[in-house]
């Protein structure tokens, strides 16, 4: 899972078991190995599976508020339009 998080994120909270952290509640946002973003628990189709080897990268434009993935240095689009600009 790659993605970002607000201060708010409690990484550790599952520990002790195999979940895609980021995206689970309205703090994070993540694109997952495969190939569907997450935020607020809700998954969506976005892009291609990925495994080892790919290249995985991430632009967030804190200006306006959005955040895309690129896959081996493409873009796949922006993924979220509602990333705060500036968060408490």
């Amino acid at each position: 899972m790659f993605g970002i998080g607000t201060d708010n994120v409690e990484l550790n909270q599952f520990q002790y078991h195999f979940v895609s952290t980021l995206g689970t509640n309205a703090q994070s946002w993540g694109f997952s190995y495969n190939g569907k973003i997450q935020h607020n628990g809700v998954q969506l189709p976005y892009g291609q599976k990925f495994s080892q080897g790919c290249i995985v990268s991430l632009c967030l434009d804190r200006a306006r508020g959005t955040l895309e993935f690129y896959l081996n240095r493409r873009s796949l689009g922006v993924a979220y339009t509602n990333i705060p600009v500036d968060p408490e």
